[in-house]
């Protein structure tokens, strides 16, 4: 009986327990954001096209005569001033030739005695020294031929060695002439041989960068062969081709905006139409200048943004609201509800940073400073 009492008891204490109490959950407050307003713009709208980054100066330099590589002294990228060696032909022929040419030219000099003239050559002084004599024996013949002093042989053969004499000048004369001329020749050859020497190294004509490096040494190359590919750097521009419709709606001095790859990114104005459409298609080339300050170099392609005279309505978005990706935008907009994350395409990257976008959003709306550090659909207070 007393056992039956206990467990009663025990059961009944154990109904009379209260349950535990449930934990009590504040309300999280809502987070603060800083917001900016996104603006309404009418921005021009662009021509996408790929463009070539050019020289103003772009040189092949190029063999003057035929010949070996000996030596390319320059790489592709490699700056270099005027006057540097590019690169160096062997020319086997050319050095025998060069001294054939300079001893003729010392062996002919040599018969002229240092006598720029026919008259002053040594060979015509002695002729006409003995032309003098005989001329001088000739008159006193004559002389006595008139008083009878001397036989008609004697003056007949005084006036044979007059004439001989007359004659071996007139011939030393011609020879000294000749003589002249074939020096005057042989110091042209020497003085061609000698280029032709100078020739064989291939200099730089001007400051510049080596785009392109066309030869090895070893290689054979005949006159006019380009061997090195020189540009200068300073004077970049981009070309690109418009068509006859597009031309149209390009100012002549329209803005265009330069991209390469790694988003390397310039703005700059055209500068220069070609005459007339060509080819086709009927294209027209532009150009527009490349400051040296900007990190594009010669014959890189690039993607070429061209303002035109027509207008679109884009957003205005400024960049600390922005999470850029891969041409995109990633934005938190505020709305009743909290942050709304919204992917909008970008077309342009405006000079103070700030990003236009199209579509997705609304006049009045207001997106958050580092969207980021917030999740899309959390309650802020802006």
């Amino acid at each position: 009986m007393k056992r039956s009492l206990f467990v009663i008891v025990a059961c009944g204490a154990l109904a009379c327990e209260a349950p535990p109490a449930a934990p009590v959950v504040s309300p999280v407050p809502p987070a603060p954001a800083r917001t900016l307003p996104v603006e309404a713009a009418q921005v021009p709208v662009t021509l996408e096209r790929r463009g070539a980054i050019v020289s103003a100066r772009d040189v092949a330099v190029s063999a003057t005569v035929s010949g070996r590589v000996a030596l390319v002294a320059v790489e592709r990228g490699q700056a270099v001033r005027a006057g540097d060696v590019l690169a160096v032909l062997r020319i086997e022929d050319l050095d025998f030739a060069h001294a054939a040419a300079d001893a003729q030219l010392r062996q002919l000099s040599s018969r002229l005695a240092g006598a720029g003239r026919p008259e002053a050559v040594p060979a015509v002084v002695a002729a006409r020294t003995a032309f003098e004599v005989s001329a001088d024996a000739l008159r006193r013949a004559e002389a006595l031929a008139e008083r009878g002093s001397v036989s008609q042989q004697d003056l007949l053969r005084a006036r044979a060695a007059e004439a001989s004499a007359r004659a071996s000048l007139d011939a030393a004369v011609a020879d000294a002439r000749a003589l002249l001329a074939q020096v005057h020749e042989a110091r042209v050859v020497v003085s061609q041989r000698r280029a032709a020497q100078r020739e064989a190294t291939l200099r730089a004509p001007f400051d510049g960068v080596v785009f392109e490096r066309l030869v090895s040494a070893g290689d054979v190359v005949l006159a006019g062969a380009p061997l090195v590919r020189l540009v200068d750097p300073d004077a970049l521009r981009v070309r690109l081709d418009l068509t006859r419709d597009e031309a149209a709606r390009v100012e002549p001095a329209a803005r265009v905006w330069i991209q390469g790859a790694g988003g390397r990114r310039f703005e700059a104005r055209l500068s220069r139409w070609a005459p007339g459409f060509a080819g086709a298609v009927q294209l027209r080339a532009v150009e527009a200048d490349v400051t040296p300050q900007t990190p594009f170099f010669g014959g890189e392609r690039v993607r070429v943004d061209v303002e035109t005279t027509e207008l679109e309505a884009l957003w205005r978005v400024p960049a600390p609201a922005v999470d850029s990706r891969q041409g995109a935008a990633l934005v938190q907009v505020l709305t009743p509800a909290g942050l709304d994350a919204r992917l909008l395409e970008v077309v342009r990257v405006e000079e103070g940073g700030a990003l236009l976008v199209r579509g997705g959003l609304r006049e009045g709306e207001r997106v958050a400073v580092r969207p980021t550090q917030l999740a899309a659909g959390q309650q802020v207070t802006p």
